[in-house]
């Protein structure tokens, strides 16, 4: 939840939630399911994008990755339309091009304002 810093999985059907944990250490900002999926983002006030495995959520309690190189608050995140790439924006007025594998920083792009609110990737 946005407040609390926590994840929660909920079963859409009965409205309840079923799993409750913290993975990040200041506010979510957002999340994104994959076009398929399997795959789930989380962002953070805590600087930090995590990549989830939607099948290993319940079990593992723990992200396949986090990326980390913005300087203040991550505010979106989204993947490609092949899920090949991720892009994140952030507070600190920047969005970034991560590769959705390795979780290598591809590119920055500065923004010209303090706070870069959403990015996103052209459908096609």
């Amino acid at each position: 939840t946005l407040q609390e810093g926590t994840e929660k999985l909920w079963n859409i059907a009965t409205q309840q939630c079923i799993q409750t944990f913290k993975s990040h250490r200041a506010y979510i900002t957002a999340a994104t399911l994959s076009r398929d999926c399997s795959q789930l983002l989380t962002a953070s006030w805590d600087r930090s994008v995590k990549l989830w495995p939607v099948q290993a959520f319940r079990k593992t309690r723990k992200p396949a990755m986090t990326l980390l190189g913005h300087s203040n608050g991550v505010v979106s995140a989204e993947f490609s339309a092949d899920m090949t790439k991720i892009v994140t924006a952030a507070s600190d007025g920047a969005a970034k091009i991560w590769d959705a594998h390795t979780g290598d920083c591809l590119r920055t792009i500065k923004g010209q304002g303090a706070v870069v609110n959403h990015a996103t990737f052209s459908p096609t």
